[in-house]
């Protein structure tokens, strides 16, 4: 009898630990899961409107993308008229992104407006997209950023001041494009990187441009955008490009 007792002791104790280990490799699986789910890079969607986003705001968007995101890009489509394609033209390409032309065929009907929305759904249908960032100062972009946010997605939102509340509003996060910049470090890094970036690629015309749209040059003390080159050590050659003056800035120090 005791013998008997003793054995089946044995079993229940076997089998409890047997049970045990099952548990411990359930969770132990169940948390590399998680874990891995957690650390994969996430991916995002952008979604430019070129027909109310000028181009020297892209330094911008890229910036304010690095800020809350950091993943990769998958997908980045630039949206607009005729019109509107041509002045994005080199920075679209500099940068990779696609461009859609769309044109108005009926009188009230906002193509580039259809276009970006239809796209959004047809990547969030497919699932793929962790971040949409839309670039627009449209309030009808506001229904399909609900939509997007009610399938548990990011929705970052990048426009002009007087963009309409209701897109701000339906945004995971809205960034203003055209706040100006007072900071003489940032002004010296963009400067900086500008002119590395696009050197021999665009003129002294369109990196002024960039520049006195993003800062505001006269409250930091700047007549001209040729104190600034001054001040930093630069200078445009006869071509139209914006160099770094080594030997000026050596006779400085």
């Amino acid at each position: 009898m005791t013998d008997s007792i003793s054995i089946l002791f044995l079993v229940s104790l076997f089998l409890w630990i047997t049970i045990l280990i099952l548990l411990i490799f359930i969770l132990s699986s169940v948390r590399g899961k998680t874990k891995k789910r957690n650390n994969k890079k996430k991916k995002a969607a952008l979604f430019i409107d070129a027909d109310n986003t000028n181009y020297s705001f892209m330094e911008m968007i890229i910036e304010n993308m690095g800020q809350v995101f950091d993943g990769e890009i998958v997908y980045s489509c630039l949206y607009g008229l005729p019109s509107s394609q041509k002045s994005w033209e080199k920075t679209a390409k500099y940068h990779n992104i696609n461009q859609k032309t769309l044109n108005n065929y009926l009188e009230g009907k906002n193509s580039t407006d259809f276009g970006i929305v239809i796209d959004c759904m047809d990547l969030l249908l497919k699932d793929d997209i962790d971040v949409f960032v839309i670039v627009s100062s449209d309030s009808d972009f506001s229904g399909i950023a609900y939509r997007i946010r009610q399938e548990g997605k990011i929705v970052i939102g990048m426009g002009k001041d007087q963009t309409p509340v209701v897109f701000r509003a339906a945004c995971s996060q809205f960034f203003y494009l055209d706040t100006k910049n007072t900071s003489p470090v940032d002004l010296e890094r963009v400067l900086g990187e500008l002119v590395i970036h696009y050197n021999g690629r665009v003129s002294y015309r369109q990196i002024k441009h960039l520049i006195t749209n993003r800062f505001g040059l006269n409250m930091m003390g700047f007549d001209s955008f040729n104190q600034v080159l001054e001040k930093y050590g630069y200078t445009a050659t006869r071509t139209g490009v914006i160099v770094k003056n080594y030997n000026r800035t050596a006779r400085k120090k």
